[in-house]
């Protein structure tokens, strides 16, 4: 199967900032919108700032919309978000799986990872075993 070529059209700064719009900042979609590759959307917001504004503002207004739906959970008292909530945010007060550890000299971080597993089966030699 031989692959299509499409036929490059010249993209216009002002077209890329409407796409943007309402897109969640998902470079996918700005693409698709404009019916261009998506690493054509890359470059435009590596060389242009204000699309790169666009982009992650609109990243931004994605991640307060998606972080006020799980307060509506968690206000509805769904446990699922209640716990996803603590173990996120709240492993400051013990909640989480896991065990930040820092280092005191500002320019050094640290983060260990601990993995809780099963303790080994320790199996004693029988007495008299003669060694």
């Amino acid at each position: 199967m031989r692959k299509v070529e499409k036929k490059r059209r010249r993209l216009y700064k002002r077209e890329i900032l409407k796409a943007v719009k309402d897109s969640g900042g998902f470079v996918t979609e700005i693409a698709r919108r404009l019916d261009c590759d998506v690493s054509t959307v890359h470059r435009w917001k590596r060389k242009d700032d204000d699309i790169y504004d666009a982009i992650e503002e609109e990243r931004e207004a994605t991640l307060d919309l998606a972080e006020k739906k799980l307060i509506d959970k968690i206000r509805a008292g769904n446990l699922s978000a209640i716990i996803f909530y603590l173990k996120t945010q709240g492993r400051k007060r013990g909640y989480g799986d896991r065990t930040d550890i820092g280092i005191l000299d500002p320019k050094v971080e640290l983060n260990a990872y601990w993995e809780v597993v099963p303790a080994p089966i320790v199996q004693e030699l029988p007495e008299g075993d003669g060694q």
